[in-house]
């Protein structure tokens, strides 16, 4: 068996974690979060609970078979759950988000023996009253409690607060309360949080991203500018709804990107065209691309467009019928293209591809970060190449300002890359009035 080399900044984080036992992991993105927990784990010889998304339960057993394969692991499925909880005697349990809730509540999991918890993108907790929030501070405390997450910031600093709560270090007056104090909040995250960041280190080729304006079609137009005028009069009403105005602005994001997302009839799409154009360039030299867009119904329209033009897609789109791990081997083995939405954000390893196409922005600078990480992680050996597709004169180019200015909120907190968006009508006022 090949022995595989740490890095000494994973060497620091395996370090960091043993003796920390309540510990906050937060490296960008592709530094081997995953590899340091593991590492942690068998050096602590600790039973773990392991609680992550659904996509990336495969991806754990097999980097734990790669760097501790005495370790057993297991992943209950299906029916029998609860009796595979009783009897295993796996040192490692993996279990995705979706399940853990109704697990913790129907006592399956409380009668678990175990002496490390581990949240993967603990950011899946950050809201304080969801289910699985609450379920999983539930469980009995063990020794250990790690939670990794390259985007410790999604929203706003309050984001944190639910996080350090599983972890325990909160202070006492703080107990079931949802803020924090800004100053309070960064003397607990410098005694708990380690944070790297890739240009602390020379292991990885940067990231080069260039921004591509295309004009909409004139039909696109049409639309774009009758819903646009349409929101304007709406948010000069001074209590508007903002779930409603966000349902607006949506649209205008989808006709940005597609007359056809909201007039099945038209196919308008200068953006598409762009796109077909970038992709059969870089196919043409042999280098694969990932392309993101939230838009399930886009991601549909763009994999018929490639398949038409004999191209293999590869497709990661969060519903159950999709098999994340068939669509990854899909793509390492011969396919050209990956088509993800949001579900492809978070925990996958893509380091076959150097090409990344955003289709379209979403609000939140964090989870631009989060698609640049799937491809710039440890083990990739070319500058990792990223276009940003923005309808020109569009909301596009506002919501990529408004990233811009949005890099500055949370510095003090963690670091500049690593912030988030809160929707509020003074926000969406500033988004929409720029247009």
């Amino acid at each position: 068996m090949i022995k595989m080399k740490l890095y000494s900044h994973q060497e620091e984080g395996i370090k960091f974690l043993v003796e920390q036992e309540r510990a906050l992991l937060a490296d960008e993105m592709g530094l081997g979060k995953t590899i340091q927990a593991i590492k942690a784990i068998q050096l602590t010889n600790s039973r773990t609970l392991v609680f992550c998304p659904n996509s990336v339960k495969k991806q754990w057993e097999k980097e734990i078979n790669i760097w501790a394969p005495e370790l057993k692991v297991s992943i209950p499925n299906g029916k029998d759950r609860a009796n595979t909880y009783k009897t295993t005697d796996a040192d490692i349990i993996i279990i995705n988000y979706e399940k853990s809730w109704r697990e913790i509540e129907k006592e399956k999991l409380k009668t678990l023996n175990y002496n490390c918890i581990i949240l993967d993108e603990a950011q899946r907790i950050k809201n304080w009253k969801a289910q699985r929030s609450e379920a999983i501070k539930m469980l009995p405390d063990p020794t250990y409690k790690w939670a990794l997450t390259g985007t410790p910031l999604e929203n706003r600093v309050s984001d944190l607060t639910s996080i350090l709560d599983f972890l325990g270090v909160l202070p006492s007056y703080y107990t079931g309360r949802k803020r924090i104090r800004e100053e309070d909040l960064e003397d607990i995250l410098w005694s708990h949080m380690l944070r790297r960041v890739f240009h602390d280190y020379n292991y990885m080729p940067p990231a080069v991203v260039n921004n591509y304006y295309v004009e909409l079609r004139p039909y696109q137009k049409e639309l774009y500018h009758k819903f646009l005028t349409q929101l304007k009069v709406y948010i000069r009403e001074k209590e508007f709804n903002v779930t409603n105005a966000l349902a607006r602005m949506t649209r205008l994001r989808q006709l940005a990107n597609s007359a056809q997302l909201i007039d099945n009839e038209r196919t308008d799409s200068n953006k598409l065209r762009e796109l077909i154009i970038l992709i059969d360039e870089r196919v043409s030299m042999d280098n694969k691309v990932v392309v993101f867009s939230e838009f399930k119904q886009m991601c549909y329209i763009i994999k018929n467009v490639l398949e038409k033009m004999k191209l293999k897609v590869a497709f990661i789109r969060g519903d159950r019928q999709c098999d994340v791990e068939t669509e990854k081997a899909k793509f390492y083995k011969d396919h050209d293209v990956m088509l993800c939405t949001k579900s492809g954000e978070e925990g996958l390893n893509l380091q076959a591809a150097y090409e990344i196409i955003n289709f379209e922005l979403p609000y939140n600078p964090a989870r631009v970060l989060q698609r640049i990480g799937r491809c710039r992680r440890i083990g990739q050996t070319n500058t990792v190449n990223v276009i940003n597709l923005l309808g020109l004169n569009t909301i596009d180019e506002r919501i990529l300002n408004i990233n811009y200015e949005k890099q500055e909120i949370f510095s003090r907190v963690i670091e500049p890359h690593n912030v988030g968006v809160t929707m509020n009508r003074e926000l969406i006022r500033k988004i929409v009035g720029g247009i």
